[in-house]
């Protein structure tokens, strides 16, 4: 059963195209009553559990899916490749599929990449 906090933590990172720090998460949630940072975090480490935000560890953030097969298919958002432009702050996720690199036989349990760099629009 999702609690309120995490409806509004989740609310918020849908609203934001850019990945959000918990603490920041944690000030638009002040105007609630929400003031405990390990709230936010719980909130954050369930909204993970069930595929609907996705953690940077590059940036120690987090943004919320906007791939219909991670919530269709858990094993995807094992797997995901994020674009993250360094003008704008937007950032772009995308499932990998290919897996060639990984030896035969290892048994991926998760695969973040984020690749950083200058969007096709900051670079037009």
């Amino acid at each position: 059963m999702k609690s309120k906090i995490t409806e509004w933590v989740l609310e918020i990172l849908e609203h934001e195209a850019k990945p959000m720090k918990a603490y920041h998460v944690l000030q638009l949630l002040n105007s609630h009553g929400v003031t405990a940072p390990t709230s936010v975090y719980r909130a954050l480490d369930q909204l993970e559990k069930r595929q609907l935000v996705h953690r940077l560890p590059s940036q120690h953030a987090w943004i919320a899916c906007r791939q219909a097969t991670c919530k269709q298919q858990p094993e995807h958002a094992k797997s995901m490749l994020f674009l993250s432009c360094l003008e704008c702050g937007s950032t772009e996720e995308r499932y990998v599929h290919d897996h060639s690199d990984v030896p035969q036989g290892f048994q991926v349990e998760s695969r973040v990449t984020e690749i950083i760099g200058t969007c096709r629009t900051c670079s037009d």
